[in-house]
């Protein structure tokens, strides 16, 4: 799978996030657009290799009365200028999307975000508005992906999408990608104390990506998390992306039974060794709260020990310890949530 795995906006410092990701969302542009000297500063920032993506400024989409950031008083002027908002085929609108669009140059920005006010509704104006703008700034090297409102039918959605040539961005979770050929993900808050995402989720966002991907022929996936806990779930669902298979049923009795099986022929002194340290991180898995990243730490010492101890079975830990952590946690700690 190809895919691109960040946050929306820095829930971080610009230099911490830089090293753990290479991508990331801009959503203070659909506030306000930097300058050009400063979307320069930003990129000089961030690695070669790192790549923005951005939501486009609010003055297309939002006319006066649709935005919900009063507080910020330029934008709000901008959108009282005749003619802003709704795509509408208007030199403010025209002016707004070249604004947005040096940007996006300076930032090699990939993928535009559009997000639309619910009180954008499926009339025919609407339809030829965003029909004939995206006609106008049509780019071989940039898609544009789009946030419906939640007024339009998912029927509305697919017709505009496909005329319009852009690409439908959901919550996975939420509701399908009805349109576009690449796939772009923005993941909203759970239900629940945190909007926390609990394990079982990112294995089943894991497994959804993987379909999609086939899909689409392997073309690149964008998951941007954009809920409370987005810095600690985008690097969670990067590691299971990257570590972990498609989701199976494991039931306990198989489980427990295995585990026997395997205690069972242990007997030399070295694999008892290993046992006791193998059996405090299952405690560690099955009887405190214990981060995914510190089980992680814990398995990477007893990994190294086992190499120690049989430097010419490295195997012999993915196949009996490192199988059994992975399954204990997706069994107890993943469901379990």
């Amino acid at each position: 799978m190809n895919l691109k795995i960040g946050c929306s906006g820095f829930p971080a410092g610009k230099e911490e996030y830089f090293n753990k990701f290479r991508i990331v969302e801009l959503q203070d542009t659909f506030i306000e657009l930097p300058g050009p000297a400063a979307a320069e500063k930003l990129r000089a920032e961030a690695p070669d290799d790192f790549e923005f993506t951005m939501k486009a400024w609010q003055v297309i989409t939002h006319e006066a009365g649709f935005s919900g950031y009063d507080r910020m008083s330029k934008p709000i002027e901008e959108n009282r200028k005749p003619g802003a908002g709704s795509f509408k085929p208007s030199k403010t609108v025209r002016e707004a999307w070249k604004r947005t669009e040096e940007v996006a140059d300076i930032l090699g920005a990939k993928v535009v975000v559009f997000d639309c006010p619910d009180l954008f509704l499926p009339r025919k104006e609407n339809f030829e508005n965003m029909e004939g703008f995206f006609r106008q700034i049509k780019n071989k090297s940039r898609r544009y992906a789009w946030i419906p409102p939640k007024t339009w039918t998912a029927e509305e959605i697919k017709d505009i999408s496909s005329a319009a040539g852009i690409v439908h961005c959901v919550d996975p979770f939420d509701n399908a990608a009805l349109a576009g050929d690449i796939g772009y993900f923005r993941l909203r808050d759970k239900e629940g104390p945190g909007g926390r995402h609990t394990g079982l989720d990112m294995k089943k966002l894991r497994d959804f990506c993987e379909k999609r991907s086939s899909e689409l022929g392997g073309a690149p996936l964008y998951v941007f998390f954009n809920n409370r806990p987005k810095l600690n779930d985008a690097m969670r669902f990067e590691w299971i992306a990257a570590n972990t298979g498609p989701l199976k049923g494991i039931g306990t009795e198989f489980l427990s039974k295995l585990c026997h099986e395997i205690e069972a022929a242990e007997e030399d002194e070295k694999v008892q060794l290993l046992s006791r340290e193998a059996e405090k991180i299952v405690n560690l898995i099955l009887h405190t709260e214990y981060a995914r990243i510190d089980i992680e730490i814990e398995s990477q010492k007893l990994k190294k020990m086992c190499a120690e101890l049989f430097p010419d079975k490295e195997y012999l830990y993915d196949m009996i310890y490192g199988q059994r952590f992975r399954r204990l946690w997706e069994q107890f700690r993943e469901d379990g949530e």
